[in-house]
């Protein structure tokens, strides 16, 4: 019999939004398919708020002002033979941390949707006890980081070839995709939708999104846009206030709305008519899953990069490196039909919509004392 009051724990790191949401999703997974009561437990928010506060101002003004460092840092951390003993010596301070979080309740598994906490907790699990951790992958190729023996299992985009590593057998990937909500994967229709926000459906809709820290060159991409007539463009601006604020003073004559955070993101996504975006691995899961082709501008070095390549190779979306192809690309999916539907088609082909509770059954059914699922997968 499973143990009700046991509590899986969900470990995430609230420094791009992508890795809070997965949590939260695959929480509300497991509240609905199972008789566990979650954790979503934010390992930043441990931190003193002055480190809080270093962190987060370093990583934006590196990935804002440098990206050739983040690129440095990404590759270096990749080296995990280089990596290890850097990582022993972090890993030893977040002790007792790590203790409080999951001693304090029983936890028959726990879950990380961070790279970062994967590896510090497998550190911890190998100094400690023998909890039960799994990687969720957030974006669509796997950083060797989270690779370590005491990881039980990984489960990954589907994109990509399962990665080398003598100390993980094969057995410990699973290909389910990245999960995203249920309501996310349910198609509608684009003029229903754009009634419900309030949008002409006689205009194409371009949406311009830049994670939940709003970054992207929202100057650029719209000087681009104003060359097309009769369009709305709609900015996501995440949390980052100011650039809303800047967003609202561009002055251009287009159609331009400024939407900051927002739960009806999903709902946006399907009324668009096209999606701007830089790579992020969430976003672009859940484009893949509806009928708004994408075009990928700027991603973000590192991760970002990767998940845009992936993408251009199976032609699932458009990579544009400059203002004229990205010009191009918009005119190209907005006007050439026979186009548009191709990317489309090859975005279908990759979607996983099942990811979420593919995943949860399959940790379900790997943990001991499990019962089976009483929610049907369609609830």
């Amino acid at each position: 019999m499973v143990n009700i009051k046991a509590q899986p724990l969900l470990l995430h790191a609230s420094i791009g939004y992508g890795h809070t949401k997965t949590a939260h999703v695959l929480a509300a997974e497991i509240k609905r398919s199972t008789q566990y009561q979650p954790e979503v437990v934010d390992l930043f928010s441990s931190l003193p708020v002055w480190q809080q506060t270093m962190i987060r101002k370093s990583y934006f003004t590196i990935i804002g002002n440098t990206p050739f460092l983040w690129d440095v840092c990404y590759r270096y951390t990749s080296q995990t033979k280089k990596s290890d003993l850097w990582f022993e010596r972090l890993a030893r301070p977040l002790y007792d941390t790590f203790n409080q979080i999951i001693l304090k309740s029983h936890r028959p598994f726990i879950l990380s949707t961070h790279v970062l906490i994967t590896r510090l907790l497998a550190t911890w699990i190998k100094w400690s006890s023998k909890n039960i951790l799994y990687h969720i992958s957030t974006d669509f190729k796997l950083h060797s980081l989270a690779l370590h023996p005491q990881v039980s299992g990984y489960f990954l985009s589907g994109l990509e070839a399962f990665p080398p590593h003598t100390d993980v057998p094969s057995s410990c990937y699973y290909s389910y995709g990245i999960p995203i909500e249920h309501s996310e994967c349910r198609l509608q229709n684009k003029d229903v939708l754009k009634d419900r926000l309030g949008l002409s459906r006689n205009k194409p809709v371009i949406m311009v999104a830049g994670g939940g820290e709003g970054i992207a060159r929202y100057e650029e991409i719209i000087k681009v846009l104003n060359s097309i007539p009769q369009i709305t463009i709609l900015c996501f601006t995440g949390i980052n206030q100011r650039l809303s604020l800047k967003v609202k003073q561009l002055g251009f004559e287009q159609d331009i709305q400024v939407i900051p955070f927002t739960h009806k993101f999903s709902m946006y996504v399907q009324a668009s008519d096209v999606l701007i975006t830089k790579a992020g691995g969430l976003t672009l899961a859940h484009a893949l899953t509806v009928t708004t082709p994408v075009v990928i501008y700027q991603p973000l070095p590192g991760q970002e990069i990767e998940n845009a390549l992936l993408l251009k190779e199976k032609k699932a979306a458009i990579l544009a490196e400059d203002q004229s192809q990205l010009y191009k690309a918009v005119h190209t999916v907005l006007f050439n039909k026979e186009k548009r539907s191709l990317y489309l088609k090859h975005a279908q082909a990759l979607s996983k919509p099942d990811a979420t509770s593919q995943i949860i059954q399959q940790i379900i059914l790997e943990t001991p004392g499990h019962e089976p699922f009483f929610a049907p997968v369609d609830a």
